[in-house]
């Protein structure tokens, strides 16, 4: 099987764990996301070097879904294929019960009756977790970089992206094994094999030499390394900076101590060396400034070379790029046409990305006073021939880490949800980044045994909600005012909903992961402990409940 080591490891995280076939409290995890497309969950004790491997949970066929906010922790879930996707190394781990305590659901496999396997997950960072549902998104799926190639004579070219590029190179290519034998133990009284205790020493120092050879290999280079220009690092941020930027009179009080004059405010290449005069003051690249010398080339001066005097220092040093980016590039990234402005991405986007987006950029399309509808500042859609897929460098870290860059909003109205009658429930909505939460939810007046009608929980309640992509999913969770989880919801925007001119549409959302309880129409299944074994008879006769809302999208722009 595949070794998991550093140069595999995509996401890593501390994280509390807990799993709905248990009634334990939470239990503390470093969850490890591989290349092979399984989640590593590995137990670190207190004052001690080890790093003990407890349980496997191999994705694919899993789903995930943000469950926005619980008990002031971020939470998402995960839903496992079937008890065959967990491996436990310790007899006495989290799934020693699973096949025998794990909740039984009507609504798996086209309503047979069969066990739900689902563990959450709480972090305290939300780029961490909006990290890690995409990434388990795409090890669900065996997308790349997690689908497995089967036959390696048939050198097919895996790249760590949504999609596939023709006649591109091999970066990002990852050779990812066949999933595993294993071994699970029904009882899990007995030994399981591949027990293993991976010392992070003996992690550490398989790393260690792997960089020395490959800085031998550096080292025959140096004759050539040697013509280079000259760079001096910096300390904080180990960019490497040019030695003549060094000796410009604007590093001192203008670069050095401000991280966003250190790339350029167009395209983000590291150390720019041209600057944007008034009105702007803003510092951008070689690649960037031939726009701006069209546009404007008395207002554009080369900061090694050319002579500043008091004033000019003065004015880049009160100015700068997150001064001139937060007044230029608020929203409107869309024309009226619909068709989207990209934002160019380094030394890499072609001149006509860069040069329509530096025109309408400095015109002041981006601003706020030309998108008053705008509520809230939204980054640029970057080049999607360049960054518009996920890129994974060849140590298997995200390359584009950050939070997502919305291309438009979603208006919903939540009316209610059918078959859930729960007084002061809350409703939250989430992108997988951002949440928004309901109020307290009301039901109808009069008793709702025989009188479906009432087994209801009403809001007529309006949120907004960024998207990234329209057929990005989106998630909803239903809590009880105790902030118990009732239910969740994966959906996407209706087919249609992005054409301009689109009415609002209704859209009904199934709730899973909640149960029937007896005599009851609504669940009762407390997934986080507490909840009660439910007879076979009442989960036949029970009806998925429904979350009924009208959506609208709007393009920014």
């Amino acid at each position: 099987m595949m070794e998991a080591t550093l140069e595999t490891l995509l996401l890593s995280g501390a994280v509390s764990c807990r799993f709905i076939w248990r009634k334990r409290q939470k239990v503390m995890r470093t969850i490890e996301i591989h290349t092979d497309g399984v989640l590593y969950c590995f137990d670190e004790p207190k004052d001690s070097m080890a790093k003990n491997l407890r349980e496997r949970l191999y994705l694919f066929g899993s789903r995930v879904v943000d469950c926005g906010t619980h008990r002031g922790r971020l939470c998402f879930g995960l839903e496992l294929a079937d008890a065959s996707s967990v491996e436990q190394l310790r007899p006495s781990g989290l799934f020693t019960s699973l096949r025998t305590s794990a909740p039984v659901s009507p609504l798996k496999n086209e309503g047979s009756l069969s066990k739900i396997f689902v563990a959450f997950f709480f972090v305290g960072n939300k780029l961490l977790k909006w990290r890690f549902i995409h990434l388990l998104r795409l090890a669900s799926s065996a997308s790349p970089p997690f689908l497995a190639l089967q036959q390696q004579e048939q050198n097919v070219a895996l790249s760590a992206i949504c999609g596939s590029r023709e006649n591109d190179d091999s970066r990002g290519i990852y050779r990812v094994l066949e999933r595993p034998s294993r071994i699970i133990d029904v009882t899990g009284d007995g030994p399981l094999e591949m027990h293993e205790v991976e010392q992070l020493e003996d992690v550490l120092r398989l790393y260690e030499e792997n960089k020395r050879l490959k800085q031998e290999e550096e080292e025959n280079n140096d004759e050539e390394e040697s013509l280079r220009e000259s760079v001096v690092t910096c300390d904080d941020d180990k960019m490497e900076v040019p030695e003549r930027l060094m000796q410009s009179p604007l590093y001192a009080l203008c670069i050095a101590d401000r991280p966003s004059n250190q790339i350029c405010a167009d395209c983000g290449e590291k150390w720019p060396t041209w600057a944007v005069l008034g009105p702007f003051g803003c510092f951008v690249c070689i690649h960037c400034v031939g726009v701006h010398r069209q546009l404007r080339p008395h207002c554009c001066r080369e900061v090694q070379l050319d002579n500043w005097d008091a004033a000019e220092i003065d004015f880049m040093a009160k100015r700068g790029n997150d001064v001139v980016n937060d007044e230029l590039e608020y929203a409107g990234f869309f024309l009226g046409s619909g068709d989207a402005v990209y934002k160019p991405v380094g030394s890499s986007s072609r001149r006509e990305v860069r040069e329509e987006y530096i025109t309408l950029k400095y015109e002041g399309t981006f601003t706020r006073e030309r998108n008053p509808h705008v509520l809230q500042a939204m980054l640029p859609p970057p080049d999607r021939d360049v960054q518009g897929h996920l890129d994974i460098s060849k140590h298997g870290a995200l390359n584009h880490d950050g939070p997502p860059q919305y291309i438009g909003v979603a208006y919903i109205n939540v009316r209610e949800v059918e078959g859930i009658r729960s007084s002061g429930a809350v409703l939250s909505l989430t992108n997988g980044f951002q949440e928004v939460r309901s109020r307290a939810g009301v039901v109808p007046s009069g008793p709702a045994k025989n009188n479906p009608c009432h087994a209801c929980t009403c809001w007529e309640e309006s949120f907004q909600l960024g998207v990234y992509s329209v057929t990005a999913p989106l998630f909803m969770a239903l809590y009880t005012s105790g902030d118990e989880l009732l239910g969740a919801a994966e959906w996407r925007l209706p087919d249609g909903v992005a054409l301009p001119g689109c009415e609002p549409q209704l859209v009904k959302v199934p709730l899973f992961w909640c149960l029937p309880s007896e005599g009851s129409t609504w669940p009762t299944f407390n997934p986080f402990g507490g909840g009660r074994r439910h007879r076979r008879r009442d989960a036949e006769k029970w009806h998925q409940p429904l979350l009924y809302i009208t959506v609208s999208f709007a393009h920014f722009g």
